[in-house]
């Protein structure tokens, strides 16, 4: 039994020798509606919103209910979509709390989540945000910059592969030294951009014109293939240090 509840126990048993203290809660109705439904076993878990998790893990750790733990992590699950939607909409210190929020109650999916929106961020949000774990901080920095040198490598293989210093003209093949420096040049500047913000959209933000040319190397099916590999790797869960989240971090109990 929590010291919270065994204090109430305490007070119940005063109450009825003639003593009638109160005790004040700081949760909300919704709150408390949803912890009872923990505690009695004719009631089944309630339905969650994301807006509301904050609270309720909050009361759970506070009253010792492993159960909501259990059940939230549960749920992040089987809502995922609905739940992804709602963090990419989250600005990145919004994002960055969320991720420190995941380690306080031990729900990983909650810190893969913001970890995996973090990753692809404008590098500027994160510089004016403090993490409250330095070492998740770092963790999140190391995982961005794997993430920019894959996708570096990856434009430059578009760059290098095939004939790379040829242009399609009327059908034949003719050197052209000075479009391959073009070329190469606004390569360049889109690798810098990601740089700051290593994701897709990034790239085909700062996507020069000179690049949509009909050269033999940036073929439809090169840029195709470096298309579904962003969105591969911007749709995997991050994974998340074990010293950072705790010896029960990635454990999802189904709910009884």
């Amino acid at each position: 039994m929590s010291p919270v509840f065994k204090d109430m126990e305490t007070l119940g048993a005063m109450r009825q020798e003639g003593n009638n203290r109160e005790i004040s809660l700081s949760e909300d109705e919704l709150t408390w509606s949803t912890i009872l439904r923990f505690i009695d076993p004719k009631k089944k878990n309630p339905p969650l919103d994301y807006k509301s998790l904050p609270k309720l893990l909050e009361a759970g750790r506070k009253y010792q209910i492993d159960e909501v733990r259990n059940w939230v992590n549960w749920w992040l699950l089987e809502n995922e979509s609905a739940v992804d939607s709602e963090v990419s909409s989250l600005d990145t210190p919004q994002a960055i709390e969320l991720l420190a929020m995941g380690v306080d109650y031990d729900v990983p999916r909650y810190s893969q989540l913001a970890l995996r929106f973090l990753i692809k961020a404008p590098i500027e949000g994160l510089f004016n945000a403090t993490l409250a774990r330095s070492k998740l901080y770092q963790h999140l920095m190391e995982l961005r910059t794997e993430r920019i040198k894959h996708l570096h490598q990856e434009l430059k293989t578009i760059l290098s592969g095939g004939a790379s210093n040829q242009k399609i003209t009327n059908g034949e093949f003719s050197i052209k030294d000075k479009d391959y420096m073009d070329i190469s040049r606004a390569m360049v500047q889109v690798i810098s951009a990601i740089s700051f913000q290593p994701s897709y959209a990034c790239c085909m933000r700062n996507w020069p014109d000179i690049l949509n040319g009909d050269y033999i190397y940036l073929s439809r099916d090169k840029m195709e293939k470096f298309k579904q590999n962003c969105q591969r790797l911007e749709a995997e869960f991050p994974a998340l240090p074990s010293t950072v989240i705790g010896s029960r971090a990635g454990e999802v109990l189904e709910p009884q």
